[in-house]
């Protein structure tokens, strides 16, 4: 390995376990927070939690970049740390480690990709009229300015919303069949309400973050936080 490549795949190495200490302080604060602050509002909480993993990815991007530029590798606090183990040397495999796993997070990156158009594309059939109309008109009452579509679908088990710029919203063929009108009705809400709080973007920033940082767990407990008062956020 040259010289170039090991400086690389150092500063790699030292990224991933910087990023591993600083998503675990933020993921800390962020739950010290919420106790201390004793915070009601589920959307605050999902907001805190999504800008807070966007820092955590950011943090391990830019802790690569000044690696990478830096002189002297050891800059690294967590490099220098573990110097003193004479640990340093394993960093280069750390990083190839990473690279060779980071193909799996990919692949189903892209398989999630695939499913959406699929989704978007395949067996699709009209709403009846109502609910369309109950559609337009929860847009309005919402004050959602893009134009939403609404389809059913046989393919998804479970109602969904596909796209940001032009959002499409599927609910699946069963809903239609077993429930009422005002339980299809409230499914709409909920997924007009996603559509108002531009979680699909949101959640689709999340699923590359998770892809890159796959290794960390602490990125993993703040998107878990994120989705879990996402709906609860959109429920309200």
């Amino acid at each position: 390995m040259n010289e170039t490549m090991l400086h690389i795949f150092t500063s790699l190495g030292s990224a991933v376990f910087n990023s591993i200490w600083q998503a675990g302080l933020i993921w800390l604060l962020v739950l010290v927070y919420i106790k201390t602050e004793k915070v009601k509002k589920t959307d605050y909480v999902e907001t805190l939690a999504f800008w807070t993993s966007v820092a955590g990815f950011i943090s391990f991007l830019s802790g690569f970049i000044f690696a990478y530029f830096s002189t002297h590798t050891q800059s690294s606090v967590f490099v220098g740390i573990i110097d003193l183990y004479g640990l340093a040397h394993l960093l280069p495999y750390i990083a190839i480690a990473y690279l060779g796993l980071l193909i799996f997070p990919l692949i189903r990156l892209f398989k999630g990709i695939k499913t959406i158009y699929v989704f978007k594309k395949r067996h699709l059939f009209k709403v009846p009229g109502h609910l369309k109309i109950f559609t337009l008109n929860g847009c309005s009452w919402l004050g959602i300015k893009r134009k939403v579509k609404i389809f059913i679908s046989d393919i998804p088990s479970s109602p969904l919303t596909l796209g940001w710029l032009k959002p499409m919203i599927l609910i699946p063929l069963a809903a239609i069949n077993n429930l009422s009108t005002q339980q299809v009705e409230a499914i709409i809400l909920h997924e007009l309400a996603h559509i108002k709080r531009n979680d699909y973007l949101k959640n689709f920033i999340n699923q590359i973050i998770l892809a890159i940082m796959y290794f960390n767990p602490f990125i993993r407990a703040l998107i878990k936080i994120q989705n879990l008062e996402r709906e609860k956020s959109a429920d309200d």
